[in-house]
């Protein structure tokens, strides 16, 4: 059962692999860190709010399931400093979509 999951969670990473500047997306804490042209970008939900950090500019933001339902979208944001309330079930995993002008990063987050 365990390499059963092992097996899966590696799927699961080479299925949202295919963006600009890939970096490994399962991390072991509540919020994943990456960069995108030298700028760093945090990604982390806590309290039923989504914060994004480390980027100066507009882009979309998406909210998927992890099986890939959409749940939510915000569109032509300013992200500095972006943070929206939303509501995910606790202790399950999300696909956080960004869409810049440079390229498209994915994040997972845990919610608590």
């Amino acid at each position: 059962m365990k390499y059963l999951f092992i097996l899966f969670l590696f799927i699961l990473n080479s299925l949202y692999t295919f963006e600009k500047n890939n970096s490994p997306l399962i991390s072991s804490s509540h919020f994943h860190s990456s960069s995108i042209n030298n700028e760093k970008i945090t990604v982390f939900y806590d309290s039923n709010i989504l914060f994004i950090k480390g980027l100066n500019e507009f882009g979309n933001v998406y909210v998927y399931s992890i099986i890939g339902n959409p749940l939510y979208g915000f569109k032509n944001k300013y992200l500095k400093n972006f943070s929206t309330p939303i509501n995910l079930k606790p202790n399950n995993l999300y696909i956080v979509r960004i869409e810049l002008k440079d390229g498209i990063k994915t994040f997972k987050i845990l919610s608590n």
